[in-house]
């Protein structure tokens, strides 16, 4: 039992209070409360922030939210963005992802390099529909726009892909899956 030692604001009055000794969280080290529930998580008590957090992804994975990423290397984290940024490299935009599917053996690697692949494949298409409406002076209006949503949506692909989260490219045909 642990004693605490309490002055109440007004007068000079003292006392003591027994408490029992608070329970540490297993996972992040923070004092569990005498009136918080108490999880147990593999073994170990965790409080409810922490018992939440770690369900939270086997619950992701069940309900079709995306595969519960086990930890993976920075390498990994970097081959997972490298299809996203092919045309940035100057490597094209077909031809690094399309390295990358066929060379990575980690399913993560595959998903982003499948997913970039579909992604540079439906630019190209529809690159190739605006280049025959520059007959009709819109087709140089909608070139400049697909430039841009190319490099942004690479841009936003590529950090995610890092942070180890999969990105879904809006306006992409799925071809190869």
């Amino acid at each position: 039992m642990t004693v605490l030692k309490f002055a109440f604001d007004r007068g000079d009055i003292q006392g003591d209070i027994q408490m029992a000794d608070q329970i540490q969280c297993a996972n992040c080290g923070r004092g569990i409360g005498a009136l918080e529930t108490t999880y147990t998580w593999q073994d170990h008590q965790v409080c409810s922030q922490c018992h939440s957090l770690l369900n939270s992804a086997p619950r992701a994975a069940a309900a079709g939210q995306g595969p519960a990423a086990p930890p993976m290397s920075n390498n990994n984290y970097l081959l997972a963005a490298l299809p996203h940024i092919g045309a940035f490299l100057g490597l094209g935009l077909i031809i690094l992802p399309l390295v990358m599917l066929f060379a990575a053996s980690d399913e993560f690697v595959r998903a982003n390099a499948r997913e970039a692949l579909n992604f540079h494949i439906t630019i190209l298409i529809y690159l190739i529909i605006s280049a025959i409406l520059c007959l009709v002076v819109i087709g140089v209006v909608l070139i400049i726009a697909l430039v841009i949503f190319m490099f942004v949506a690479s841009i936003i692909a590529t950090v995610k892909a890092s942070q180890g989260q999969m990105y879904r490219y809006p306006m992409t045909l799925r071809m190869i899956r």
